[in-house]
């Protein structure tokens, strides 16, 4: 089995608490109406809750709970998941008129490099692919590159779309590494400390790098290539200065 695919399994259906609800009123014998007598709540109340046309509230399901016999906290958990699940289902529909998205962004790199799971649908591919950037939606989305300083060709012009799934990747792997406050004169010093281990023969270790930076309050991580990225380096803020 190859475990770098994932199959994400999101019914199509929701099942409302109201089912529950009649299965109970036929073991008990009791009718709607009956329910709605013992509730205090109007008939029409209880038929919408059955339906799913009207949620289960604190109250209710404490006026459950002593009625139908089963804890407020049953009724509060049966209402919340068919919300969810209603909210789940929407999200899909309002997603497989995105999947464009996926064509825009070097995905399939990604999966390669390890950074995102594969998936046999596409709208769990999308979901994988806003998590990772950190967004609830593709409109989200965005190439700007605000206070980055890169090092590049300027006869080159990289993908832009390339550029922000490789920073984004960067900013993740940064947030793994604690680090001091920032101090620029300290930093100087790291850096020229890190000049001479380049020049050793003995291979660099680049844990005694990130370490080095990490006390000036500098995370350093290398980031694996993309496609069409033509970037050597890029420094950012990813807190406050």
């Amino acid at each position: 089995m190859d475990k770098s695919k994932f199959i994400n399994f999101s019914p199509d259906y929701a099942i409302p608490p109201g089912e529950t609800i009649i299965e109970l009123l036929r073991q008990l014998g009791m009718t709607q109406a009956e329910l709605s007598d013992r509730t205090g709540k109007h008939v029409k109340t209880i038929n919408e809750i059955i339906k799913g046309k009207q949620g289960i509230t604190p109250e209710t399901a404490l006026q459950f709970e002593r009625v139908l016999g089963m804890r407020a906290s049953f009724w509060n958990n049966l209402e919340k998941n068919y919300r969810e699940s209603l909210a789940y289902i929407e999200e899909n529909k309002s997603l497989e008129d995105k999947l464009e998205w996926l064509n825009k962004i070097p995905v399939n790199s990604m999966i390669k490099n390890g950074w995102l799971k594969k998936y046999d649908d596409q709208v769990s591919s999308l979901k994988e692919l806003l998590s990772f950037m950190g967004v609830a939606s593709p409109k989200e989305l965005t190439t700007s590159c605000s206070e980055v300083i890169f090092r590049q060709s300027n006869k080159i012009k990289s993908d832009p779309w390339a550029v922000c799934a490789w920073l984004r990747k960067g900013e993740l792997d940064a947030q793994t590494i604690e680090c001091n406050s920032y101090n620029k004169a300290r930093f100087n010093n790291a850096l020229f400390e890190i000049r001479k281990m380049t020049l050793k023969k003995t291979p660099v270790i680049l844990s005694a790098w990130q370490k080095l930076c990490a006390e000036c309050g500098v995370a350093l991580v290398i980031v694996q290539e993309l496609p069409n990225l033509k970037v050597n380096g890029a420094t950012r803020w990813l807190k406050d200065k």
